[in-house]
């Protein structure tokens, strides 16, 4: 079976920032990172990219694909507008709202159906899908 190793690092109120505006909402400073190897099968879908017309929807993964437990992974990359924002909705019940360049990458139930809806312009959207090993 396949390994793959998600990380994600935090870091706030750092001297690194160009001003205090930069910083963050803390008055202390925040810095970590957490990762963890994850064991994958098939079947997945490996990093690929989905145009989603105006205000429409597409399916990124479905219930066939996400028959299994597994890890996905969302980037809104683009969009007509900056202000807009994809939906991001997992079995018609858990909603996720993304603006231009957020991501998120989580883990999901069996048989599951992830679809991203633009609520604005033409978006771009970046995805991959691991199934639980």
């Amino acid at each position: 079976m396949a390994k793959i190793t998600p990380s994600l690092s935090i870091v706030a109120n750092s001297n690194t920032h160009a001003t205090t505006a930069d910083a963050g909402l803390s008055s202390d400073a925040i810095s970590f990172t957490i990762s963890d190897i994850l064991t994958v099968a098939n079947p997945s879908a490996g990093l690929s990219r989905r145009v989603i017309a105006n205000s429409a929807s597409s399916t990124l993964v479905d219930a066939t694909l996400g028959a299994a437990a597994g890890y996905v992974y969302i980037q809104f990359v683009s969009s007509t507008n900056a202000t807009d924002d994809i939906n991001v909705t997992i079995e018609d019940a858990n909603s996720v709202q993304l603006q231009v360049g957020e991501f998120m990458f989580m883990p999901t139930g069996a048989g599951r159906t992830i679809i991203a809806a633009s609520s604005g312009g033409t978006a771009v959207v970046e995805f991959a899908f691991w199934t639980r090993g």
